[in-house]
């Protein structure tokens, strides 16, 4: 197995929202790059928690990995999450503790072909952006990220352990 990912979500019949948060973390190790990656997300309204989703790759060689990968894949499969759902709303705010990738979300810094984060990246540009309206980005440190860092430390681990199977 070369990738997993999954969400939870909490039993609730409402769909339509004013604002909402989506918290993503993703990680890679034990090297980065080229180590495996964990990656987690929350989408909250206020303080109740809707879902949350994890996933975790394995490093097989076949393509680059890096902790900008692993936080791209967090913040797409959260946002996936949202489309697919059909959940509506007036306004998203994203944290997350990755700079990079939020100066990239908020148009700051170019997408660069060829780099181990570009087909992730990419996705977010082209496919996932183009859906969602009224999102404000924001970079937070990692020590306000609790809970999303867990996440993607856990099935960091998880993906270490299929690994060495």
């Amino acid at each position: 197995m070369d990738y997993y990912g999954n969400f939870s979500e909490r039993f609730t019949l409402q769909r339509e929202f004013k604002d909402l948060t989506l918290w993503f973390d993703g990680s890679c190790s034990p090297c980065n790059p080229d180590g495996n990656i964990g990656f987690g997300w929350q989408l909250l309204n206020g303080e109740d928690l809707i879902a949350e989703g994890w996933g975790f790759e394995i490093y097989t060689g076949a393509r680059s990995t890096s902790n900008n990968l692993a936080e791209f894949k967090a913040l797409n499969a959260g946002l996936r999450y949202l489309i697919d759902s059909r959940i509506i709303f007036e306004n998203l705010v994203v944290f997350g503790d990755s700079q990079f990738v939020i100066s990239m979300c908020e148009g700051r810094y170019r997408i660069s072909e060829n780099k181990g984060y570009s087909p992730a990246a990419l996705e977010f540009k082209e496919k996932i952006e183009p859906c969602l309206k009224n999102i404000t980005y924001n970079w937070i440190s990692r020590d306000f990220n609790n809970a999303c860092d867990a996440l993607a430390e856990k099935f960091k681990t998880l993906s270490y352990q299929h690994s060495m199977e």
